[in-house]
């Protein structure tokens, strides 16, 4: 069977077997939130993440959880992050092997203790009001179950610069959020992952990261969770700093080739999946009209798919998405 982003699997059960060892756990005082940072190799952005979730300005109190998935280098973890250790709330764990990176972010949310969990790669930045403003939003709107963020990109040493607008889009909700679903991934694509906040609960449902993605898992994981929660995306300003550096785990050619196949792979299916959602929709309408003329449900099925059902079902989903592009540009 082909791998589907539509296809619950349990990706907890991948790395079970393999324990994670706390070099420092804190978290005595209750919380609502943690910031999850799953890290590898990188001590030295490391600790400039930690200092931006450090630097936040909020009212409230929250956790850092670090998760290494570096056991050769438990050591030199220990010692540079040190000065982090008698920080309440601050927690750092790692694992007894290199588990991968699917695994090492699933880790993290099962041993997150809060209501909800905020991601945030070990060389990225939160902004000072990221925390508080996505505190805020959620608990003022507890119908939603994750929540994404603008980021804008930046390299070492130089300035940041605003990715893509992301605006203006066609399910608008209030204080500047707007529904995100599969026309939604459609017309922008892959949303950073960078600042993603989500109901802990939520993401244990939803099965976690797999390891059937390799470079495009957190694409995967948005379209699974999109079509099975309620998601959710904030545009009312930039919230998070992502790293495009050359360094970056993206930065290969190889890999760039192999994330753009995985996208396009997600891509396909999406569209096959929402061919279906229209022409369910459609037929459903149909039954509703029969029955208005008196007509049984059997007497439309079996002229839904060869006079009216398949043409709508092909045009529909076009002319929706051409409408909502015209409006984008707007």
């Amino acid at each position: 069977m082909e791998r589907s982003a539509f296809h619950f699997h349990d990706a907890f059960s991948d790395a079970r077997e393999v324990g994670s060892v706390a070099l420092c756990d804190n978290r005595r005082q209750a919380a609502q939130f943690t910031v999850m940072i799953p890290t590898y190799h990188r001590l030295g952005t490391l600790k400039a993440a930690i200092d931006s979730v450090l630097a936040s300005r909020v009212d409230f109190p929250f956790h850092i959880l670090v998760m290494d998935n570096d056991p050769a280098e438990a050591d030199a973890a220990k010692e540079a992050l040190a000065p982090y250790f008698g920080i309440e709330g601050f927690a750092c764990y790692y694992n007894e092997q290199n588990i991968g990176a699917q695994a090492n972010w699933n880790r993290g949310y099962e041993l997150a203790q809060t209501e909800y969990v905020c991601i945030l790669h070990d060389d990225d930045a939160y902004r000072p009001d990221y925390l508080q403003t996505v505190h805020d939003l959620l608990l003022a709107h507890p119908e939603i179950d994750g929540l994404h963020v603008e980021s804008d990109a930046f390299v070492e040493g130089q300035n940041a610069v605003k990715r893509r607008a992301l605006e203006k889009r066609y399910a608008r909700l209030p204080d500047g959020l707007e529904t995100v679903d599969l026309r939604y991934f459609r017309l922008v694509g892959p949303l950073p992952p960078c600042g993603f906040a989500v109901k802990r609960e939520c993401f244990l449902r939803a099965g976690g990261y797999s390891r059937a993605w390799v470079n495009a898992f957190d694409f995967a994981f948005q379209i699974y969770f999109a079509s099975h929660f309620r998601m959710a995306f904030y545009h009312g300003g930039i919230l998070t700093h992502y790293n495009t550096d050359e360094n970056s785990s993206s930065s290969s050619r190889e890999v760039r080739i192999h994330i753009v196949n995985e996208e396009l792979v997600l891509r396909r299916q999406m569209a096959e999946q929402q061919h279906k959602n229209d022409a369910l929709l459609i037929q459903g309408k149909m039954w509703k009209l029969a029955r208005v003329f008196g007509l049984a449900r059997g007497d439309v099925a079996g002229l839904w798919p060869k006079a009216v059902g398949w043409p709508l079902s092909y045009l529909v989903p076009i002319y929706i998405n051409l409408k909502l592009i015209f409006w984008r540009d707007a």
